[in-house]
């Protein structure tokens, strides 16, 4: 909303601003049909993207349920089996700390403890191989061992 226009601004093109006059509480209270209008068409738009998506987006939020990822374990299985099974061919410590760690919270979620140790002891080494990668006195190396992550997996969380 614009008071006025200035005459050097052809209004032709702008099409969407209309100039309004008036006490602040009356333009809004112009306005308020047009916000709930606005607010309920998004409300909408999350409805129907829920049926179409079969139930698997909360129409209140717009996210994904709980239930689609309870539903999805098997293929979020089959995603860090093929991660594990990368970062066991490679050397590569960066991404072996955190897919092993991944994989800890995966199995501790889904009841199995023993793999979830597993796991997080083989994040633990990683994370160790990595740190010892780094010559001493690096800046990274103590921030490696000492950031949330790398704090999780030595607590076993």
């Amino acid at each position: 909303m614009v008071p006025e226009l200035p005459a050097s601004i052809d209004r032709a093109r702008l099409a969407g601003i209309e100039p309004v006059k008036g006490a602040a509480d009356a333009i809004a209270g112009h306005m308020m049909p047009l916000v709930r209008v606005h607010a309920f068409g998004a409300r909408l738009r999350r409805h129907v993207a829920s049926l179409d998506a079969r139930g698997m987006i909360d129409p209140q939020t717009g996210l994904l349920t709980v239930a689609t990822f309870e539903r999805d374990l098997p293929r979020a299985r089959e995603h860090i089996t093929e991660a594990l099974s990368v970062v066991e061919r490679f050397e590569v410590p960066v991404a072996a700390w955190r897919v092993q760690a991944l994989a800890a919270k995966f199995f501790e979620s889904a009841g199995d403890s023993a793999s979830a140790q597993h796991h997080r002891e083989l994040a633990q080494a990683a994370t160790l191989r990595l740190e010892r990668s780094l010559p001493p006195g690096h800046a990274f190396r103590k921030r490696l061992l000492t950031s949330p992550p790398a704090s999780l997996i030595a607590a076993g969380a």
